[in-house]
């Protein structure tokens, strides 16, 4: 394990609690989903996943309001069998599984097969016309593949109303980028979500 793993850890999991602890006091919209990106190796910490879910029982609040987006730079997709078991504790607590980048890097359609993902995430190179990718049919190929293993789809990095076009003609369930709004704070979260809740519903 990297020297570096327990501060994450440490950080993800201040991050986590202070995340629903916010929503929790504010006025929005309560039925909101919260992503957290983690490694394969903060998922193979069995200390760090068991305060997750000690985390999860004590809040029940926010079960199937968790979701746990798996990103990788190195290749321990090749633990499919450790992977697996600590994903099937973590749905047992009712914790969403997402999988990040879909088509790129390590995510790659055996990992996606055989790991009981709920949510794919499709990587913008897909989708944006600055990549010669996105004029293949990979877009329709990935869509596809989620539908038939009934994943939620979501198409990553939209930013242009071509894009939402683009992505409007396959059945593709949410879409998130700068098209809908840019990276902010909490605050600034909320007090949008308050004075426009039409677009939190």
């Amino acid at each position: 394990m990297s020297k570096k793993t327990p501060d994450i850890n440490i950080v993800t999991f201040k991050l986590i609690k202070d995340a629903f602890a916010t929503i929790r006091k504010s006025s929005v919209n309560k039925d909101f989903m919260l992503s957290f990106n983690f490694t394969v190796t903060m998922l193979l910490d069995e200390k760090f996943m068991n305060k997750i879910i000690h985390f999860i029982r004590k809040n029940p609040a926010i079960k199937n309001k968790f979701i746990i987006e798996l990103t990788e730079s190195e290749n321990n997709f090749i633990y499919l069998n450790e992977i697996n078991k600590v994903m099937q504790q973590l749905k047992q607590e009712s914790i969403l599984l997402s999988i990040d980048d879909v088509g790129t890097g390590y995510s790659n359609l055996l990992t996606i097969q055989e790991l009981p993902f709920d949510i794919m995430k499709i990587d913008r190179c897909f989708i944006s016309d600055r990549f010669a990718v996105s004029k293949s049919n990979m877009l329709e190929t990935l869509a596809t593949l989620g539908n038939a293993l009934n994943l939620t789809i979501v198409a990553e990095g939209i930013e242009t109303e071509s894009e939402v076009k683009k992505v409007n003609s396959f059945n593709i369930d949410l879409c998130q980028g700068f098209y809908y709004s840019t990276p902010c704070d909490a605050k600034t979260f909320i007090a949008r979500s308050e004075s426009e809740p039409h677009l939190y519903q």
